[in-house]
């Protein structure tokens, strides 16, 4: 075809049951989502009441705003599996589906969880709502987070936008050790394709001697971006050597499977 074609499949059976639950009154709603709660609490990995209850409470969000506070439900995370833990599990994935301002802090709280489902479902949740004090805190958050949480960090502050970020990204990459996560940080500065930014992707570039397909899509954009800024022709340079250069190494690494 000459266009391209999304498809999506509708459970239409579950979509009427979300819509019916629009209906309810809030005890309604707050006794479908305990009795969901419930269920979890005997059997962790029913997926069936995980889903009525995550339904249950976004009709209640939806309708009844001012029913539940949400920042409460996720403040603290019981230890998993345990009778406490369902409803935390229920809340952070609502507050992913359907983000709200004003729980940044509470959910940065749980960054620093050695959990990976906890700190990985505080990113997401994080990232969803997007504001200005969502990225302070995940930058804040960073340096003092496990190693596999810090990599959670850096995925996100891959996928927000914030006035000033990029300069604490920049600020965040010398004090890192692992070349993966300090091109993973290299990434989410250039995602936030600040023309300040420029003179120092210019001098970091050159570093990197690998194949990173993040990279090469996020300069794509940010060098066409900022083609008629100053020293626009030194950016390019430097991201055609490094194209040639990440090209080689990706030969390479072919060559070496075969």
């Amino acid at each position: 075809t000459a266009v391209s074609k999304i498809f999506f499949r509708v459970d239409v059976a579950a979509l009427r049951r979300r819509i019916a639950l629009q209906a309810l009154t809030a005890d309604q709603l707050a006794q479908r989502l305990e009795s969901a709660l419930e269920s979890l609490s005997r059997q962790s990995a029913n997926a069936a009441a995980f889903h009525d209850g995550l339904h249950a409470l976004e009709a209640l969000r939806m309708q009844h705003p001012d029913y539940l506070d949400m920042s409460s439900a996720v403040a603290r995370c019981p230890e998993l599996g345990s009778a406490g833990a369902a409803s935390f599990q229920v809340s952070l994935q609502s507050l992913i589906q359907f983000p709200q301002a004003g729980a940044e802090a509470t959910l940065a709280r749980h960054l620093a969880d050695d959990r990976e489902a906890v700190h990985m479902g505080a990113v997401e949740a994080l990232v969803r709502i997007g504001s200005p004090l969502a990225a302070a805190h995940l930058i804040d958050q960073f340096a003092s987070a496990a190693g596999p949480a810090q990599r959670w960090i850096a995925r996100g502050l891959q996928r927000i936008r914030a006035p000033g970020l990029a300069e604490e990204l920049a600020r965040l990459r010398p004090e890192v050790a692992d070349p993966a996560l300090w091109l993973m940080l290299l990434v989410a500065e250039v995602r936030q394709f600040d023309v300040d930014s420029l003179p120092r992707i210019t001098a970091e570039l050159p570093r990197i001697g690998s194949y990173a397909g993040a990279l090469i899509d996020a300069m794509h954009v940010y060098a066409r971006l900022h083609s008629t800024a100053p020293d626009a022709r030194s950016l390019q340079q430097v991201f055609m050597d490094y194209l040639q250069q990440a090209n080689v190494a990706l030969q390479s690494q072919i060559a070496a499977r075969r």
